[in-house]
């Protein structure tokens, strides 16, 4: 065991484990059928309550005990396993055991009670146990007991087994009636379950939580009971109580293991692995955030804590082993207020997990996209302008930046119904202004249609790609909020003049492809060289007639690892 605090019995403790190490520090009082250390169904050291043998009764208490506050508070968690089941059966669909367990507080020191039915609790006097029966004692064989089924957590005080009258427990249950909770599968079923036990002296609430193969603490109790452990008839006030566990069989056995355990000698919730509480965050589209999460336990030596992302994050989070939680919202993901859930499970066995939840608040974000074209020299040429906005909008306004000398002018035209102007102004060809105008009582938002910029590509100058950049975006909300994010998808225009040019990109099917452009009914010849140290030798890779002003070449032979490609005329 590994004390925290001090006094010849700690008010709180932890044994990771029984190893003869946890053991050292502050023995258990073993009696009966009980031994420790053992090694386990998971080949880790347990305190085994009993072997897997007919008629065995066994406990284990702290050497010492243990002063409790005036009102009796604590809070305990600790893991057990049932394995290695047989003999008689209940008559329900159960696999085959015994009894089960409990957890015993009692202020009369180290005792072994009945065998069986009385799962090594029956007969404590001055005590509470929480008992986790897996076996049903009918009322037509053992009419003291009357257990509802054969699968049940209830608690009881002063060595009483009685479950006759119990009710299955519901939140809307007046808290002083006795209930019990029958989990949905069996818990000796084989696998490692986890018991969370918190008593609130001052409220008398006392809770049991319960789960089978995932050490992390549900957010709520299973079972809630009123009882005032600090009357004298239990175990009183301040009272100084011996802690642990007592099993036992009859003509049906298992090897009752508990795994772990961890108590605490005030009402203080357990949670581990423990993680520091994360505040709720804000970011904007585009950005990246990062909160960086913490977790610590009071193992020694220390295990290994790894954290993993819960379900429901939002596209493209993440979070890194060590714990740092990423994500950079993209714009459709801009007003919207996500729940992050991260997770940490340590590499014990039993393996303890925890989480830490926050909110994400994602400001909003709009997006403006001008598209691409091609057009030869002295020509109109026409592109297409698309928003998206998480907010609604009533006014936009955006900049393009592009090549000086090129262009002339701009115009802007839209068939949105929502849309009651459109105007393309500034005196400056290469950074033409644009404005929309929504109608009265319309909003922008979501994905929509703002129109068409057409302009004159002017008849002088080479071949050119003429970047479309947006810039300097302005939008007016409905609600008057500034925007979290604008951002602009910039396009491209293709001044096709004498000379021709290339672009190389990959098709749908990732087959490498080489875009030509150049004018109609001239003649080509495409050539590659895998480098451009001198000196260069161009083959050719192929010819063609153009009979459009944009063709693609399938490059699906080539299979060098870089190539570089020119067009000229012949």
């Amino acid at each position: 065991m590994l004390p925290i605090g001090a006094g010849a019995q700690s008010q709180s403790f932890i044994y990771p484990d029984f190893s003869t190490n946890s053991l050292a520090g502050n023995p258990l009082q073993i009696n009966g059928n009980a031994a420790a250390p053992v090694v386990g169904a998971e080949g880790t050291p347990v305190l085994r309550l009993t072997p897997a043998q007919s008629d065995q009764a066994g406990s284990a208490f702290g050497l010492y005990a243990i002063q409790l506050g005036n009102d009796a508070s604590f809070s305990t968690a600790f893991a057990f396993q049932m394995t290695g089941g047989g003999g008689i059966s209940d008559g329900t669909t159960n696999p085959p055991g015994a009894d089960g367990i409990v957890f015993v507080l009692t202020t009369l020191g180290n005792t072994v009670g009945g065998l069986g039915e009385g799962v090594g609790y029956e007969g404590l006097q001055s005590s509470v146990g929480i008992k986790f029966d897996t076996w049903q004692d009918g009322a037509a064989s053992f009419p003291q007991d009357s257990d509802p089924n054969g699968n049940f957590v209830a608690v009881y005080t002063n060595g009483n087994t009685e479950t006759s009258g119990y009710v299955p427990y519901s939140p809307s249950n007046p808290s002083t009636d006795a209930q019990y909770y029958s989990p949905s599968t069996s818990m000796k079923n084989g696998d490692i379950w986890y018991a969370w036990i918190d008593y609130n002296g001052q409220t008398g609430e006392l809770d049991v939580r319960l789960s089978d193969s995932v050490g992390a603490r549900p957010a709520q109790p299973q079972l809630s009971q009123s009882v005032v452990l600090d009357a004298p008839s239990i175990l009183g006030s301040s009272p100084a109580v011996y802690a642990g566990f007592t099993s036992a069989t009859g003509g049906a056995w298992d090897n009752h293991d508990i795994l772990m355990w961890k108590f605490y000698g005030t009402f203080q919730p357990i949670s581990l692995p423990a993680l520091t509480a994360v505040p709720d965050q804000s970011v904007n589209a585009g950005s990246v955030l990062l909160v960086t999460n913490t977790a610590t336990e009071p193992f020694v030596p220390p295990r290994q804590i790894t954290f993993s992302l819960g379900g429901g994050a939002p596209a493209q989070a993440g979070v890194s082993a060590d714990g740092v939680f990423r994500w950079a919202p993209t714009c459709d993901q801009g007003s919207t207020t996500n729940l992050i859930t991260v997770w940490a499970v340590d590499n014990g066995r039993p393996a303890l997990s925890n989480s830490v939840s926050f909110t994400v608040t994602v400001g909003s974000c709009v997006e403006v996209t001008v598209g691409s074209g091609a057009v030869v020299l002295g020509q109109d040429a026409f592109i297409p302008v698309t928003l998206f906005s998480t907010v609604g909008l009533t006014n936009l306004d955006f900049s393009l930046a592009t090549l000086a000398g090129r262009f002339s002018n701009w115009g802007v035209s839209s068939t949105n119904p929502a849309i009651a102007t459109g105007v393309a102004q500034g005196t400056n060809a290469s950074q033409p202004q644009f404005t929309f105008a929504v109608q009265n009582g319309q909003v922008l938002q979501g994905t929509s249609m703002l129109g068409t910029i057409s302009v004159d590509a002017l008849p002088a100058g080479v071949s050119a790609f003429a970047p479309l950049t947006v810039t300097d975006i302005a939008a007016a909300t409905v609600n008057h909020n500034p925007v979290g994010t604008a951002l602009g998808q910039s396009g491209r225009m293709l001044l096709i003049g004498a000379q021709p040019m290339l672009a190389a990109s990959l098709a749908t099917n990732s087959t490498p492809v080489v875009t030509i452009f150049g004018n109609v009914g001239s003649n080509y010849v495409v050539q590659q060289t895998a480098s451009l140290s001198p000196p260069i030798r161009w083959t050719t890779f192929t010819s063609l007639t153009m009979t459009d002003i944009i063709q693609t070449i399938d490059l699906g032979g080539d299979t060098n690892p870089m190539d570089f490609f020119r067009a000229v005329q012949p």
